[in-house]
C-alpha cells in the first residue's frame, strides 16, 4: 500500500513538472452579471440607443424579419424586477436592400452577433411597461416633418417631402405632411392626399400612367417615387381638397393661367359652334394646312373637325403644311356617334373668288332679343336695274 502511494505521488509530481496549467474561464453569464445595468422599462424613450446579445434565433414572420434581443431591461412591479427581452423588427428578407451602406451593415453585425456574440444595436420604437412590451429598430427614427392644417396653406407655400401614393390617367396623389383639421376632438386631424394633375407638369417630365408621354420626356413619375419638394397651388378647406404643382407659383401666375384656360375653352366652344352650322358652300379665308397625305391635304379651317381638300390631278406637293389657303365646303357627312366631328370635304379657291368669308365665333343672339329694323330703302335702292330687268323680259309693255 505504501508502495502504491509513493508511485502516484511520484505520476502526480512528474505530470505538475511538465503539464502547462490552464487558468479557469469564468462563465459568460457571470461576466454579464458583473458589467450589466438593469435598465428600468417605464424610464426608456423612443429613439434610446440600447446595447444588448442576441436573445433567440433570427427567424421571420408574416411582417418581417424578428428576433430577441436581451438590452438588460427590467419591470419592476410591486418590488420584483423582471427582465424584459427586446424584439427587434425588421423588414423582410425580400424588402433588404443590400446596395445600401445600411444594410450592409446590419447583416454583417446580425453574422457577428450570432457567431461571436458581439452586442447589437438597436433603438427604442415602443416601451408599453403596462403589458412588459419592448419594440426596437436597427435604424434610428427619422424626424417626421411638422404637420400643417390646410386652413392654414397658401398659394405658394412649400411642402416637404411629398411620397406619390397613386396614379390615375390624368393625376397623381401624393402623401404630404399636411392635415384636415375636422378630426374627432381629441384627436389629430385625418391626413389628405394632395392632387398633382399632369396638366400642370413641367416640360419633360409626365406621369408613368399617362397614354401618351411627350418625345422629350426625360422624367417619368411613379408610384412610390418620393419628391423633395411641392408647391402649393389651390387650397380649399371647406372640401377637403388641395392641388399642388412642381413649379413655385404665385397669385399672378395662377390668374394668368385662368385667363389661358378661359380662352382655350371659349376658342373650343366657337369651333364646336361652327362644326355644327356647317353647310355646303361655305367658304373660309385663312385655313391652314396641317397635315399633307398622298390623297389630299388636312385642312385646319376653324371648326371642331379639319377637312380634307382631295388631291385630284394635282401634284403630291401642291399644298405645304402651314400654307394658308381659301377653302370651300363641298360636302358634310355627319358620323355616327360624332356630332361635333363630321367628314368635310374642302375645295381649293382663288383668293379673287371668294367673296363670303363664314364668321368664326359670333355669339348667337338672345331669344328675347327685339330684331333690328328693316331699311325699306335698301329694297329699291336702284330702280334703274329693275326696269332693265322687265324691258330684258318682254314686261314693260305692262
Amino acid at each position: 500500500m505504501a508502495r502504491r502511494a509513493a508511485l502516484a505521488a511520484l505520476l502526480t509530481a512528474l505530470t505538475a513538472a511538465f503539464t502547462t496549467p490552464i487558468p479557469r474561464r469564468t462563465p459568460v453569464i457571470a461576466l454579464r452579471a458583473k458589467k450589466s445595468t438593469a435598465l428600468e422599462l417605464a424610464t426608456l424613450k423612443k429613439g434610446d440607443k440600447l446595447l444588448g446579445r442576441l436573445a433567440s434565433p433570427v427567424f421571420e414572420g408574416a411582417r418581417g424579419v424578428k428576433c430577441f434581443v436581451d438590452v438588460h431591461a427590467v419591470r419592476t412591479l410591486d418590488g420584483d424586477a423582471r427582465p424584459v427581452n427586446g424584439l427587434l423588427r425588421m423588414p423582410k428578407w425580400r424588402n433588404w436592400n443590400n446596395a445600401t451602406d445600411a444594410y450592409k451593415a446590419l447583416g454583417s453585425n446580425l453574422r457577428k452577433a450570432k457567431s461571436s456574440g458581439e452586442p447589437l444595436a438597436c433603438y427604442v420604437v415602443a416601451a408599453r411597461p403596462a403589458s412588459a412590451q419592448l419594440v426596437l429598430s436597427p435604424f434610428p427614427p427619422k424626424p417626421k416633418p411638422p404637420r400643417l392644417a390646410l386652413a392654414d396653406l397658401e398659394i405658394g407655400d412649400e411642402l416637404r417631402p411629398a411620397r406619390i401614393a397613386d396614379l390615375t390617367k390624368r393625376a397623381a396623389w401624393l402623401e404630404v405632411p399636411v392635415v384636415h383639421g375636422l378630426g374627432r376632438p381629441g384627436r389629430r386631424g385625418a391626413r389628405l392626399r394632395a392632387c398633382l394633375r399632369g396638366s400642370r407638369l413641367p416640360p419633360g417630365v409626365a406621369l408613368a400612367s399617362a397614354p401618351v408621354k411627350a418625345a422629350g420626356t426625360t422624367r417619368v413619375l411613379r408610384a412610390g417615387d418620393v419628391l423633395d419638394r411641392v408647391y402649393v397651388r389651390k387650397p380649399e378647406p371647406q372640401s377637403g381638397r388641395l392641388e399642388v404643382g412642381l413649379e413655385p407659383v404665385d397669385a399672378a401666375v395662377l390668374a394668368a393661367e385662368r385667363a389661358r384656360a378661359a380662352a382655350t375653352r371659349r376658342k373650343r366652344g366657337d369651333r364646336k359652334a361652327l362644326a355644327k352650322r356647317l353647310a355646303v358652300g361655305m367658304t373660309f379665308r385663312g385655313a391652314v394646312v396641317v397635315r399633307r397625305e398622298r390623297y389630299g391635304a388636312v385642312v385646319d379651317f376653324g371648326a371642331s373637325a379639319f377637312g380634307l381638300v382631295p388631291r385630284g390631278d394635282r401634284d403630291v406637293d401642291f399644298a405645304a403644311v402651314g400654307d394658308a389657303v381659301d377653302v370651300s365646303v363641298v360636302a358634310v357627312e355627319a358620323r355616327e356617334g360624332k356630332p361635333l366631328a363630321p367628314r368635310v370635304t374642302l375645295e381649293l379657291l382663288e383668293a379673287e373668288a371668294v367673296e363670303e368669308v363664314a364668321a368664326i365665333a359670333v355669339p348667337a343672339a338672345p331669344r328675347n332679343a327685339a330684331p333690328e329694323p328693316e331699311d325699306d330703302e335698301d329694297d329699291y335702292r336702284d330702280v334703274d336695274d329693275i326696269d332693265d330687268i322687265e324691258e330684258s323680259l318682254g314686261l314693260d309693255m305692262y
